[in-house]
């Protein structure tokens, strides 16, 4: 789920599901595509696990919006402004909210995976850059709509 065509585009070429974020049908396109589940009668997507990685607040409250009962929200995005969470629901529905920032395990994981050949990150990188372009690779960076991953390459 993003904004970005290009992202979206990205997604899908990997094997995902492109949906659009804005798009109003987004919690029945998740029904569509994960099934339903109910809660107190109201039909509700059945995804179980929401990764919030873009730091936007709205985002963020309308995942906990759209969770089901015992949904995982797991929070990667650095959110600079507090959020609103409605606790009766947060209590209600069950949803666990799972902050994940440290990353002690997952670099030599991922890692392992790279090595292993089983994963090809290479179709994320839309941008390369040498050392000495680094500003512009932290501005084509910021760009969000035209880029995923940018590598800046310290050996050029």
């Amino acid at each position: 789920v993003d904004l970005a065509p290009q992202r979206l585009a990205l997604a899908e070429a990997l094997g995902g599901i492109a949906l659009q974020a804005d798009d109003e049908a987004l919690p029945q396109k998740l029904i569509d595509v994960h099934g339903n589940t109910e809660f107190f009668g109201m039909p509700m997507p059945a995804s179980t696990l929401y990764i919030e990685a873009t730091g936007v607040r709205s985002v963020f409250e309308r995942i906990l919006g759209l969770a089901g009962p015992g949904s995982r929200v797991c929070l990667t995005g650095v959110h600079k402004e507090p959020a609103t969470v409605d606790l009766v629901m947060l209590l209600a529905k069950e949803v666990s909210i799972v902050p994940a920032m440290g990353y002690e395990h997952e670099f030599d994981e991922v890692i392992a995976m790279l090595l292993s050949g089983d994963v090809d990150p290479m179709p994320l990188v839309t941008h390369r850059f040498p050392l000495a372009e680094v500003l512009q690779a932290f501005e084509t960076a910021r760009d969000t709509s035209s880029a995923v991953k940018v590598i800046v390459n310290c050996q050029e």
